[in-house]
Parts: structure tokens; sequence; C-alpha cells
């Protein structure tokens, strides 16, 4: 079953953990799909470990990563799952969030006020990667 499409989405109902963005530009399916493993093999620190699954014949890269967020006092982990649905000259990036495997499970999410930042990052995520394959090249800084 496919997840809900929400285009830049603001901010996730308590009960949501997942956030979708439709990235287009102008390159075919398998064109479109080795910038995006580019793009990930260059973005993330250790790309083999982060790599889940890449099928080029269906479109698909699975990606598991964490990022950072700030508490009062320290940085928190918050895993997540990138998912990414390529076609020609349109891809769909579902970021899909996890508890954080060493928090009480009464807060293993995120609190609400994290959120805002943490969807941004998968926001600039979405548009980095659609604006490089619009320019034709991976930027790499």
């Amino acid at each position: 079953m496919m997840p809900p499409v929400v285009l830049y989405q603001a901010s996730l109902p308590p009960d949501q953990k997942e956030a979708s963005h439709i990235i287009e530009y102008p390159q075919a399916k398998e064109e479109a799909f080795d910038f995006i493993e580019e793009w990930i093999a260059t973005h993330y620190r250790d790309p083999q470990k982060v790599f889940q699954l890449r099928n080029k014949e269906t479109g698909t890269i699975i990606v598991k990563a964490v990022t950072l967020y700030p508490v009062p006092g320290r940085m928190r982990v918050a895993p997540y799952t990138l998912i990414v649905r390529i076609k020609d000259k349109k891809s769909m990036l579902t970021f899909v969030m996890h508890p954080d495997p060493g928090a009480h499970p009464s807060n293993a999410y995120p609190a609400a006020v994290s959120m805002p930042n943490i969807l941004a990052e998968f926001r600039e995520i979405a548009k980095d990667i659609e604006n490089s394959l619009k320019k034709g090249r991976v930027d790499d800084f």
C-alpha cells in the first residue's frame, strides 16, 4: 500500500510518522536512478551502511539512516528510512520515522516541538536531490 502523498508538509500529526515529497526532473528513470544513487553516496557519511536496497529495474532505493536533533542538554537520535520510488521525470521520496532504540517507549519519537526541524531537513534533502537532477550534476559540498 502506497503512503499518502504530502507535498512539503509543515508538521506531522502525532500519530503519523512519515512524510512524502514528489520531485520532478527531465531525466528518464534509469538516469534519474543513477543521479539519486550518486547523491546518496556523496551526502551520507557511510553509504555502504545506509543503502538497504538498490533496484534499478523497479526504480527503488531504500536508505536507513539517522538524523540528530537538540533537546535540552544533549542531542537525540531520530532514526528514519528513506524510500525512493523513481519513474521517468518524477520520483516520490518517503521519509518514515522510527523510534529511538535507546529511548524510553514514552518518548521514543521526537517531541512535537522538534518535528518541524526534522521535517525541514527532509524537505531540504528532497529539494537538493531535485535541484541536482535539474542541473544534471550532483554537488557534493
